[in-house]
């Protein structure tokens, strides 16, 4: 003898079986309690200096990494600089003056490529414009070391 399943119970079976799947799905989406993954943010720091060696320092910085400088914008309290390295690949340097002129705080950002990846390399930009805003702030000029 044979067994027989009717069209219409494999149709309930399967059916169900996708309703128990997708509410499983939804609960562990729901109410997991697991913390969401953040997006991937350009390197950024807050260091001191004078907001008018901006440039300088982000032109000393890119030299040391051998990246060149192909425009900078300033704007009221923002500055933003687009590089490119030798594999000519991009780079945006942003810094944001905070506060008042008289606070020297600037937050410095860099991103290496077009979408904001963790890079080794953008923290470094960040850290050697930092360092050189630090040898530049409240003097008129400082040898490069």
């Amino acid at each position: 003898m044979q067994a027989r399943i009717l069209p219409s119970v494999a149709i309930a079976v399967a059916v169900g079986g996708v309703a128990a799947l997708g509410a499983g799905l939804g609960a562990c989406a729901a109410g997991s309690g697991a913390p969401k993954p953040q997006a991937p943010q350009p390197a950024r720091e807050v260091v001191r200096g004078d907001w008018d060696d901006v440039e300088a320092a982000i032109w000393t910085a890119a030299g040391r990494m051998e990246i060149a400088v192909e425009q900078i914008e300033w704007g009221q309290d923002v500055l933003r600089a687009t590089l490119r390295t030798v594999q000519s690949e991009p780079v945006t340097v942003v810094a944001r003056r905070l506060g008042a002129a008289e606070t020297g705080r600037i937050e410095v950002e860099a991103q290496f490529g077009r979408f904001p990846e963790p890079d080794s390399r953008a923290r470094r930009l960040v850290e050697l414009i930092g360092r050189r805003l630090g040898q530049l702030e409240g003097v008129g000029a400082a040898p490069v070391r």
